[in-house]
């Protein structure tokens, strides 16, 4: 193998490491996300029902954290490859079939986040010209528009890092799931 072979291979693998180490980053982060949100939609529930006393703007609160929690976790899911797989229809296949199923998914994640980047900046620019309503002393356009920006960049930004780590290293393990359990086993 080439110097520059081994270079190019060393550097996917340093940058693997380094969005790994984000994911991860983030994958704690969402995790506090959804206690905070969890948490707080418990103390709403027993104010409301039981002193009749709810807070303002915990509603709303627990809507934002939860939209945010859900567009980061779509994109912690993606990079783990744990999204969900038919797995009954692709148990038997052969290796082939897995590969391409990795392989169009990969591509449908990267147009549809495509899509997601524009229609969150004009959902963005409808929703800041709102009025704050619920309690929060911002618009939803910071909860409803920007988590689904973020989430579009960022799997954007996975998608591409998978293609090229796939061209270049070519390891089927690069399928298989690398956080928990699931996915596809291949033979």
């Amino acid at each position: 193998m080439s110097d520059s072979k081994n270079l190019l291979i060393n550097i996917v693998k340093k940058i693997h490491s380094i969005v790994d180490a984000f994911m991860k980053f983030l994958s704690v982060f969402t995790g506090y996300i959804i206690g905070i949100f969890m948490t707080i939609l418990f103390v709403q529930v027993v104010l409301r029902f039981v002193f009749k006393s709810p807070i303002y703007g915990a509603d709303e609160l627990v809507t934002a954290l939860m939209v945010w929690s859900m567009a980061l976790g779509n994109s912690i899911v993606y990079w783990y490859n744990e999204h969900a797989v038919i797995e009954f229809c692709l148990k038997n296949a052969p290796p082939i079939a897995k590969r391409i199923m990795h392989h169009v998914t990969n591509i449908i994640v990267l147009t549809t986040s495509l899509v997601y980047i524009p229609g969150g900046i004009a959902l963005f620019k409808m929703q800041q010209r709102l009025i704050p309503l619920g309690g929060l002393p911002f618009s939803k356009a910071y909860y409803f528009a920007l988590p689904i920006i973020v989430m579009g960049i960022l799997l954007v930004a996975l998608s591409a890092v998978k293609t090229v780590e796939y061209i270049v290293l070519k390891d089927d393990n690069l399928m298989m799931p690398s956080f928990g359990g699931g996915g596809v086993k291949l033979d």
